[in-house]
């Protein structure tokens, strides 16, 4: 019997925001062996300050501690692999950015299935460093170890350009996942996000409760999924978790070690072979792109770690991050266009009608990351409050934070904003609304946290 949760209607959104670009990922997997190098990235985990449990120079065993939050200690992270810590990086005020390590070969001892004990299991997962793994709302921050939310939600379909279709390791970790989402369900009540439209995937959890959406953008992000289903105030306080860290821990519990390697799509209208890649934890990216064959012309290409909106430029740490899945690749080559003024934009990307290619329904765009303009003020178009999928006017919300307002800034929604790249994307003025916003937010929990 399907669950009453399938026959509800589909959430949806007002605007017909849709993209269509060019390099999606095909669905076979290849695998590619590791460089003997793993980067464990401490920067790109928000809301921590990471302090180094280990030297330069030390033998680590898969699983040691790497570094700690100094703010939550019980915090950890811990070695994917087996070797010595090779260098250890560290940013603007010494900020710790990253320890690299020197693969060896494991002289581990076989290790035993943990038995899946509701008590034990937060312990388990903590030591092993993949409690991180759960970030709460409405901050995203990693919760603290005795909390426990209404329930926890996982987006199997995200539409953001191009993530891994969950076709693809749904088919080839279908055992791990479904153990990790047997542990989840020892700590909260779960739910499934996904399109209404991926029916292998309805049947196969049609016993579990799922949010289903249509096929528009951002809806997939758990953060929408829950601001548009959400019934109760404590729901506020629900946690999410991404597929590739539920496969993680079924695979930890099913055979008592790490998993070494995921699941990533590289793709995105500059890539040379997209697909679905089984990549080493941790492995940098110039050796993921020379064994994918996605190395031509490197130099003319941009590297974004995660989503194409929302997601991070990889060019200063070009490594596999804690939570990265996905690496699209964009032209940065500069092509000046003559008397580009006189032309009608036939294959320009707009969401306005300013060019042709709005009439024209443009398919299979390329975006680069030029700008294409200067930056300029507000010039209130409206665009980005018609494709906010929050009930929130951004222009109002951005003078509120402009002028050092919070309190107001919170009246008008800003726990409730996501961070999904829509509204800086549609912006004519080239202003980074939705940078600004995530500033706004993680500046308001540091100073509830202090």
């Amino acid at each position: 019997m399907v669950n009453m949760m399938n026959k509800e209607k589909a959430i949806s959104l007002k605007n017909k925001l849709k993209f269509s670009i060019k390099g999606a990922p095909d669905l076979s997997l290849k695998k590619i062996d590791s460089s003997g190098l793993c980067h464990v990235l401490a920067s790109q985990i928000s809301f921590i300050k990471p302090k180094a449990a280990i030297k330069e120079g030390e033998r680590v065993s898969c699983g040691d501690i790497l570094f700690f939050d100094k703010r939550e200690p019980k915090c950890v992270f811990v070695s994917p692999f087996d070797g010595v810590l090779e260098a250890i990086e560290y940013g603007p005020r010494r900020r710790l950015d990253v320890m690299r390590l020197k693969i060896e070969a494991s002289k581990a001892k076989a290790a035993k299935v943990i038995p899946l004990d509701k008590e034990s299991l937060p312990q388990v997962l903590q030591e092993k460093g993949l409690w991180a793994a759960f970030r709460a709302f409405p901050f995203r921050n990693i919760p603290k170890l005795d909390e426990r939310p209404p329930q926890i939600l996982i987006s199997l379909d995200n539409l953001e350009p191009y993530y891994p279709r969950s076709a693809c390791f749904l088919d080839q970790e279908a055992d791990a996942f479904e153990a990790g989402l047997a542990a989840l369900k020892c700590l909260a009540p779960i739910k499934l996000v996904m399109l209404k439209d991926n029916k292998d995937a309805i049947q196969r959890f049609r016993k579990e409760s799922i949010i289903l959406t249509e096929n528009q953008y951002p809806l997939s992000d758990p953060g929408i999924a829950l601001y548009k289903t959400k019934k109760t105030v404590e729901e506020n306080k629900s946690w999410y978790i991404q597929p590739q860290h539920v496969i993680e821990i079924g695979y930890l519990l099913q055979t008592g070690r790490l998993k070494q390697s995921r699941i990533i799509s590289i793709a995105g209208p500059a890539s040379d072979h997209a697909a679905h890649y089984s990549v080493a934890l941790g492995d940098s990216f110039s050796h993921i792109l020379t064994e994918s064959k996605n190395n031509q012309d490197v130099e003319k290409k941009r590297m974004v770690a995660g989503g194409l909106l929302a997601g991070r430029d990889a060019s200063e740490l070009p490594y596999l991050g804690y939570d990265d899945a996905a690496l699209n690749l964009i032209s940065s080559a500069y092509e000046p266009e003559l008397l580009s003024f006189l032309q009608v934009g036939a294959k320009k990307i707009s969401y306005s009608k300013t060019f042709l290619s709005s009439f024209l329904k443009l398919k299979d765009s390329s975006p680069d990351v030029h700008v294409n303009g200067g930056y300029r003020d507000c010039v209130s178009c409206g665009f980005c409050a018609e494709v906010n999928p929050v009930d929130f006017s951004p222009q109002a919300m951005m003078k509120e934070i402009k002028s050092g307002n919070i309190e107001e800034a919170m009246k008008l929604g800003l726990l409730d904003f996501v961070p999904t790249g829509v509204c800086s994307y549609v912006c004519p003025s080239k202003i980074d609304l939705d940078m600004m916003f995530e500033d706004a937010k993680q500046s308001l929990y540091k100073e509830l946290e202090s």
